[in-house]
Order: structure tokens, then C-alpha cells, then sequence
């Protein structure tokens, strides 16, 4: 069994280091809860552009580290 946690992106520019290196950098929140999301867009090329999804998935049994942290990517197919 897995329970997903609540994220928050409003919080991003307090602890960002990308933020530090580029404070004029776009970003945009999306959404609130679970599946929120953040977009970004810099010209500097250390900050570049993307997108975050963030969730948390906490492991309750069978796992060495309760947390797991997973990286998705859209495609053509979903």
C-alpha cells in the first residue's frame, strides 16, 4: 500500500538554487494539491526551461528507504 502526499510549488523560490541564478526567471503554478504543476522558462542556460510535476510516494513495507522519487516524461503516447 502507497499513500501519496500533498506537494506545493508556491513555496519553490525559497529554497530554489535555480532561483538564485536566474531570479528573473518565469515560472508559472498550475493546479493545487496533488498533481500541481510548475512550468519555468530562463535565458540563462543553467536555468533553462521545463516542466515539474512532483508527487511523493511513501513505501510502508518492503522497502530499505520509505520514499521513492520517480522522473515522468510526456509523450506522443501519453
Amino acid at each position: 500500500m502507497a499513500v501519496l502526499k500533498k506537494s506545493d510549488f508556491h513555496s519553490w523560490e525559497a529554497w530554489s538554487p535555480w532561483a538564485t541564478l536566474d531570479p528573473k526567471a518565469e515560472m508559472t503554478i498550475t493546479g493545487t494539491g496533488l498533481g500541481q504543476t510548475m512550468t519555468w522558462a530562463s535565458d540563462n542556460p543553467q536555468v533553462g526551461q521545463g516542466s515539474q510535476v512532483k508527487n511523493c510516494l511513501d513505501c510502508l513495507v518492503g522497502y530499505l528507504s520509505p520514499r521513492i522519487e520517480t522522473k515522468l516524461s510526456p509523450s506522443s503516447t501519453g
